[in-house]
């Protein structure tokens, strides 16, 4: 079965490009635009009580979110959303113009909104190179309302 606690799972089908992947998982399903997913790393990783040593549960860690943008029957595109602040200029230096350094070095960082790029060694369309390790295969999991804007 597809859902477990409300929550639809699958796995990324294809690798599209540094910000696309398509999921396992479409309008059979209950996928629609606009949901969102976790990709998660496929380890397990357990978690035990530190004062017992029993195992409490385990975890896959998220690797990052993405919106399903398109649906089909059986399968969903969806990209990535999360944006990070990065600073994009600023830091003062300009080796290229001495007579400005001053200047720019008075200047405050200038920070820009990035859309979140996966990072894979497999073949991508775009052959963009991401930030995170992404692989056919990665299980997906919805990420509900409750939990979006986190």
């Amino acid at each position: 079965m597809t859902t477990t606690a409300n929550r639809i799972r699958g796995s990324v089908a294809k690798i599209l490009g540094a910000r696309e992947i398509i999921i396992n998982r479409g309008a059979e399903d209950g996928v629609e635009a606009g949901m969102k997913f976790a990709v998660l790393d496929p380890e397990e990783d357990e978690v035990t009580d530190p004062e017992t040593g029993e195992v409490l549960g385990v975890i896959h860690r998220p690797r990052l979110r993405v919106i399903v943008h398109r649906v089909e029957r059986r399968l969903s595109f969806a990209r990535t959303f999360d944006v990070r602040r990065v600073n994009a200029g600023g830091l003062g230096y300009d080796w290229e113009a001495m007579s400005r350094v001053f200047d720019r070095i008075r200047k405050p960082p200038r920070y820009e909104e990035r859309a979140e790029i996966l990072r894979t060694d497999e073949p991508a369309w775009g052959g963009e190179d991401g930030e995170r390790p992404v692989r056919t295969g990665d299980p997906v999991e919805q990420v509900l309302e409750s939990e979006a804007a986190s």
